[in-house]
Order: C-alpha cells, then sequence, then structure tokens
C-alpha cells in the first residue's frame, strides 16, 4: 500500500460555534473587524485529576520553615519546671487538730491544801503587803513596857519533808537576841537536791524575848536553838527582810484602847482594797496559775506605837494579802475528776476560767484552823460551767506525722487521747506524703 506523505492529509478546520454566515461583497468601505471577546476556556488537558486542596498550614510550614513543635515542647517543659521547683519551695501541709472536749458543770465545796495528794486539790499564796500609818492626837503618858516585833521567814533546807514548829518556837539573832513565834507553823519542804535544792519556806511573826530598845535590831539571819546538836540546826535558819522595831521601857504618849481600835479598824479597811489592787494588778501572779477575787484571805497586824511630837502617837498597821494560786494544770484536772464522767486524768486545761465562780474560806466547823499562811488547809467553793478541752503534745504529734503517708493519720492520732478530730491540707495538693521536716508541717487547733 502506498503511504501517503503529510501534506497529502487535509485537515478541517476545528468548528467552535455556529456557522457563520459570509456577508455580501459590497462596494463600500470595509468596516472596521469588530472585537469580540471569546469565553475563557479551561486548558487543562481532558481527564487531569484534580489535586487536594492542601492546608493553609500545611502550604505556610512548607513555605517558611517553621514548626510550632519546638516552642510547644520547651512550655511544656518550663511548666513542669517551674512545677516542680514550686513544689519544693512551698511544700508543706497543715493540720487541723479538733481536741477532746466536755461541758463540766460544778457546784460544791472542797478542802486544799498547800502540799496535795493525787486527785486532791492543791494551792500556792501569793502574798503583797501595805503598811498604813495615821497620827492620832494622844489621850496622856504611861509608863509602858513594849517588846520589839517583827516578820521573819523561815526556811527548810533539809529535805522534802514538812516540818511543823510549836508555838514560842525560839529564834536566834547573830548579837544572842532571842525571839518567839506567836503561833505554830509548818515549814514546807524542800524541792530538788543539791545545788539545785530549793528550800520550802513560811513567813512568820516574831516578838522579843523581853522588853526594850535593845531588841530593835536591823534585819538578819537567825538560828534555831532547838535544833542545836542535830544535823537539822544548819538547814534550819530565818531570816528577816526589815528591821525589828517596837521595843521600849519607859514613860511614853498614849491614845485610849478604843482610839487605838478605831484608828486600827479604820486603816485595815483601806489596806484591804489597796491589797486587793495590788495583788491583781502589779503583775506577781506567775502565768500558768489562776488568780481569782474571792480566793483571799487578809492579815492585819497592829505595830507597836510611836510617839509623834509631843502631843500625837502614831498608829501603824501592817496589812497583808495572802491571794490562793490554782495551777492551771491540777484546777482543770481536778474539775474534771469531779464533773466529767469516765475522766482518766488525762491533761486538760479550762477554756472559760471567768465563768467559774471560785471562793475561799476557812474549814466549816474548825475555829482554830491553821491559816493558809502557816500552811494550812482552806476550804474551796467551785461553782459554774467549764469548758474543760483537752490537751496534747503538739511537737510530738508532729515528729509522728513527719515522712507518713497521709493514709496514717488516723492510727496516729488514735494515739493521742487528747485529739478527736483532725484534717490536713497538703501543698502541692496532690501530695499524700507529710513533709520530711517537722517545721514545714503546721498545727491548727480548732474548738469548733
Amino acid at each position: 500500500m502506498q503511504k501517503r506523505r503529510l501534506e497529502d492529509i487535509v485537515t478541517k478546520p476545528r468548528r467552535e460555534g455556529p456557522a457563520r454566515e459570509y456577508a455580501r461583497v459590497s462596494d463600500s468601505k470595509p468596516k472596521p473587524p469588530e472585537t469580540v471577546t471569546l469565553p475563557s476556556v479551561d486548558r487543562r488537558p481532558p481527564f487531569e485529576p484534580t489535586r487536594l486542596r492542601e492546608r493553609p498550614e500545611r502550604i505556610s510550614r512548607r513555605r517558611t520553615g517553621f514548626s510550632w513543635i519546638p516552642v510547644a515542647a520547651i512550655i511544656s517543659v518550663v511548666v513542669i519546671g517551674t512545677a516542680f521547683l514550686l513544689s519544693f519551695v512551698f511544700s508543706g501541709a497543715t493540720v487541723t487538730v479538733h481536741p477532746k472536749t466536755e461541758q463540766a458543770f460544778i457546784d460544791g465545796t472542797f478542802i486544799a491544801a498547800p502540799e496535795a495528794g493525787a486527785g486532791q486539790l492543791s494551792y500556792k499564796l501569793l502574798s503583797v503587803e501595805e503598811v498604813a500609818t495615821q497620827a492620832v492626837a494622844a489621850s496622856g503618858e504611861e509608863e509602858v513596857e513594849e517588846r520589839a516585833t517583827g516578820r521573819i521567814t523561815i526556811y527548810n533546807a533539809f529535805d522534802e519533808n514538812p516540818q511543823r514548829l510549836i508555838k514560842n518556837t525560839r529564834f536566834e539573832s547573830a548579837d544572842g537576841k532571842i525571839f518567839r513565834i506567836q503561833d505554830f507553823v509548818i515549814v514546807p519542804g524542800a524541792k530538788g537536791v543539791g545545788e539545785a535544792m530549793v528550800p520550802g519556806s513560811v513567813e512568820a511573826v516574831v516578838f522579843a524575848d523581853e522588853p526594850g530598845e535593845s531588841y530593835n535590831i536591823p534585819a538578819g539571819r537567825f538560828t534555831i536553838p532547838g535544833f542545836d546538836g542535830t544535823d537539822r540546826y544548819d538547814h534550819f535558819y530565818a531570816e528577816s527582810k526589815e528591821a525589828m522595831v517596837g521595843g521600849v521601857v519607859g514613860i511614853q504618849r498614849v491614845v485610849t484602847e478604843e482610839q487605838k481600835a478605831a484608828t486600827i479598824a479604820s486603816l485595815s479597811e483601806g489596806l484591804r482594797t489597796t491589797l486587793a489592787e495590788k495583788a491583781f494588778t502589779d503583775g506577781q501572779k506567775p502565768e500558768n496559775f489562776y488568780l481569782y477575787k474571792d480566793a483571799v484571805f487578809y492579815r492585819f497586824d497592829p505595830l507597836p506605837t510611836k510617839p509623834k511630837g509631843d502631843d500625837e502617837v502614831e498608829i501603824s498597821v501592817r496589812g497583808t494579802a495572802y491571794a490562793v494560786l490554782f495551777e492551771k494544770t491540777e484546777f482543770a484536772q481536778f474539775i474534771a475528776s469531779q464533773a466529767v464522767a469516765g475522766y482518766d486524768n488525762e491533761p486538760v486545761i479550762v477554756q472559760n476560767p471567768d465563768a467559774i465562780a471560785v471562793s475561799t474560806g476557812t474549814i466549816p466547823g474548825e475555829a482554830t484552823s491553821t491559816p493558809p499562811w502557816e500552811g494550812g488547809t482552806v476550804s474551796v467553793s467551785i461553782s459554774g460551767t467549764a469548758h474543760v478541752v483537752w490537751t496534747y503534745d503538739a511537737e510530738a504529734f508532729k515528729a509522728d506525722l513527719v515522712g507518713r503517708e497521709t493514709t496514717a493519720l488516723e492510727a496516729i492520732r488514735r494515739s493521742y487521747p487528747g485529739i478527736e478530730q483532725v484534717t490536713v491540707v497538703h501543698r502541692p495538693f496532690w501530695k499524700s506524703v507529710f513533709p520530711d521536716t517537722p517545721e514545714d508541717i503546721e498545727i491548727i487547733e480548732s474548738l469548733d
């Protein structure tokens, strides 16, 4: 078969729309060709698959070369590191403790002693004194013989046992002057041993063995002749803080007994008010003791009269207030033992001591009972509703919590009878173990 050459192939023009009409030949001038805007033609080859639209972020990443992954990683590391660091810097635990409490109603009269045994009410004395003086017109003169008098403090540095000294026990000054106590006293036993020993002591009024000015001696130390030749002689002694006064023999200006008695009564009444204010306001009360305004004994000792000028006599009275003090823990334990069922001598305090009425007096039916300043027992009336709160060793409780799991908290609480309930807040909150040092554990006590 004869091959056809390229020139032999006749191609027909592509038909792109409706057939055109051929214009007639005209003799007129040809018109300029009209401009025709053809529709746009999709030049893509037929059947070319359409490419999926790419995500803008992928396009952006491909175009810029930037990635958020490292940034996010850095931020995560910073956040985690900061949280880790803060967990060390601000770590700790706050434990809220709810102690055991009880409302205890008490109304009764009890006996208290300076050296009470277990389960008994004991007391200590706080003494303050003042001297009041008044000049009175003399009513005349008379021959007088007065014994010097004063006050001494008797010490027991022998042993822990109290020592009773009978009425008229002798005390001898350094220059051989003899003074005697007016009433018997009980000197409390010493506390401690060796260099740490604190002698027991009690105050007493003494009178010179004889009248006269020669017994008006300055303050000093006294021995007890009755103990001479025994081991007690060197360990029982007395000291006076002021000079002995009032000793006189001779003519002296005087007042009537009625004048003297009235003046002493007036001075004593004024001293009572002064002493009460002094006992409660001069800050002598120890911090761990209760002091009640109706638990005070007053003592008034007339001092020897003195002439003042030519026409007057000076009358003086020494007043002493003996405030009965109750140690806080012992007092609370006594109330709990009397008013709380099932109480087993655990350590407690009274949260509302001012709501309790306390008064003291002499023992009923014992008109000659020993006064408290001589170591005697006293009656104590107590009434009111005491808010009794159990106590515990907070430092020991902290030590028991150190490094323990939170799940052990309840078991630890049960080992402290004074704690009724506990709650804990950890810092940071996700921790479940208590800090390794007690300083990072805070104890908050709540009575709600």
